[in-house]
């Protein structure tokens, strides 16, 4: 059973919702919402961003310490029933060994965990951790690496490893990461093969053994691939991932001039996040 709830805007336009709440539950929903939950390796935990609404905090406080008026109590039920009908929807094929491998890394001290990637058709592929400051924090944003603002988000990976692709993820980008998450090491060799340098580290392959591996051994263990003894040899082609500019076999390029520090890095990389995923409401 449904109540149609309706208020109007200040603009003097009016916006209804079907809720399937009481005024009571509709309450403890967006107090639910607005509420971090804890996360593994993050200290402010995940929140829905309706956390970051001073108007649903508000509601929440007065709720609580003295009660809500009429149109107040509706504005609460408008919220959670459009942040329930923005949940997004189950994950479209799940990459375990990803998920594995950034949170290796992150556990073995690395702040912001990536790896740098090439298709076969050579589009860019990055995948780096999302920071305590993300909406998702701990997730895996994934985009063609450009810097903020030119990027592509092609989606992200969940805390469960599951895929979450955007509207502008292409079956070819899909299907590679599913061949990532099936051999990495494979195509981690490869790439390193044909770019002449780390796809995790982004430095240059200085040893014959790096060379032939394809990555060097600190990143070999804190991502947990094989190396030395275990060194494997590709039998995946990457084609066409070169960059343009001529120094890309000699320098740590990886298809942009540049790196941001750390900190710019998790800012910019929250910010595409945040971009991609919320939704504006009214208050």
């Amino acid at each position: 059973m449904t109540t149609t709830i309706t208020v109007t805007k200040r603009d003097g336009t009016t916006k209804s919702v079907e809720t399937p709440y009481t005024d009571a539950q509709a309450l403890d929903r967006l107090e639910a919402l607005v509420t971090p939950q804890p996360v593994a390796g993050s200290a402010n935990g995940n929140a829905h961003r309706l956390a970051r609404s001073g108007f649903a905090c508000d509601l929440v406080d007065k709720g609580r310490r003295f009660g809500l008026s009429e149109k107040q109590t509706a504005w609460v039920h408008i919220l959670v029933v459009e942040a329930d009908g923005s949940q997004e929807e189950a994950a479209v094929v799940t990459l375990p060994r990803i998920r594995q491998m950034i949170e290796q890394a992150s556990d073995a001290g690395l702040a912001y965990p990536k790896i740098n990637l090439a298709a076969e058709g050579g589009q860019r592929v990055r995948l780096i951790r999302a920071g305590t400051r993300s909406s998702r924090p701990g997730s895996i944003t994934i985009t063609d690496g450009k810097p903020y603002g030119e990027n592509t988000f092609f989606g992200r990976i969940d805390l469960e490893g599951g895929l979450h692709p955007s509207g502008k993820m292409t079956e070819e980008v899909q299907d590679f990461l599913i061949a990532f998450d099936t051999d990495p090491a494979s195509l981690a060799t490869a790439y390193g093969q044909r770019m002449g340098n780390c796809c995790f580290c982004r430095r240059d392959l200085s040893t014959a053994e790096s060379v032939a591996v394809g990555y060097g051994p600190i990143c070999a263990d804190r991502y947990g691939l094989p190396w030395g003894e275990e060194r494997i040899s590709s039998t995946v082609k990457v084609d066409g991932g070169s960059c343009t500019d001529p120094r890309c076999h000699t320098t740590n390029c990886d298809g942009n001039d540049g790196e941001a520090d750390a900190a710019d890095l998790e800012a910019a990389h929250d910010a595409a996040a945040w971009a991609a995923e919320a939704n504006e409401f009214a208050d």
